[in-house]
């Protein structure tokens, strides 16, 4: 008994945090974009060529409701967009072939946020430093990531902030940069299973001025063949042919 109602508590606290699923065939992905919209879509191997339904509520005593933007792809619905602005709710969904049910789940959908990429990023240059800043997103539980590298870099190099306000120092003026930012959630405030944000357009800026790109570095010039050496080498390459031919004589 005590067993039983250990298995009970633990199912019923699992289903309120909103990850039940059922059904077989399909494979969905959610995803959060900046706290506006939700987009649901489904691979539903089982069932090609079908116009599965989305039917969805926000509230487990409300009335399923049909979605009314679906995604196509070949012509045929792959998934749904929704509007939940600044919700912190579970959704509750069903995908349906007609009136079958096919796949029903419940996902809390902040667990799959997407921030906005950074909007109006600007650069303050400051001897050998640089500092990138952009308007905050206005919610929390957020990192603000720059990446940078010169021409000379294999990789990219990274630094990340609470708030869009960055500082990436001892950097060389002489050298050109590349920087890019983007926005992620926090996994201790959302889960693991959230998606940066798209990066932002690559910038690129040598001596505190930007440039169209960064200018490839020049690979080192190839040692000339010296003329002494050349000249040197005729020669040799004459007494080997005249040692030869002598040889070929003392042989006949």
């Amino acid at each position: 008994v005590l067993l039983w109602g250990a298995a009970v508590f633990l199912l019923g606290s699992w289903m309120a945090l909103g990850q039940v699923a059922t059904g077989e065939g399909v494979q969905i992905q959610i995803i959060y974009f900046n706290l506006e919209t939700v987009q649901v879509t489904w691979n539903a191997s089982h069932y090609p060529r079908s116009n599965l339904s989305f039917h969805y509520k926000f509230s487990r005593d409300e009335a399923y409701d049909q979605c009314t933007v679906y995604i196509l792809q070949e012509g045929h619905t792959s998934g749904c967009l929704l509007d939940a602005e600044q919700q912190d709710d579970i959704l509750y969904f069903s995908i349906r072939n007609g009136t079958h049910p096919v796949f029903t789940a419940s996902r809390w959908i902040f667990y799959y946020l997407k921030p906005s990429s950074p909007k109006q990023v600007s650069f303050s240059w400051h001897q050998d430093a640089v500092t990138l800043t952009c308007s905050d997103l206005s919610y929390r539980g957020l990192l603000y990531e720059v990446q940078y590298r010169s021409p000379f870099d294999t990789e990219w190099q990274s630094k990340q902030e609470n708030t869009c306000n960055v500082t990436i120092e001892d950097l060389d003026a002489e050298k050109c940069y590349a920087f890019r930012a983007r926005v992620k959630a926090m996994e201790d405030a959302y889960g693991p299973d959230t998606y940066p944000s798209d990066w932002s357009e690559v910038t690129c800026w040598q001596r505190g001025e930007t440039r169209d790109s960064c200018p490839e570095p020049r690979a080192p010039p190839k040692p000339k063949l010296s003329k002494f050496m050349l000249v040197s080498s005729l020669a040799i390459l004459l007494m080997v042919c005249l040692l030869l031919l002598s040889l070929r004589k003392l042989w006949r």
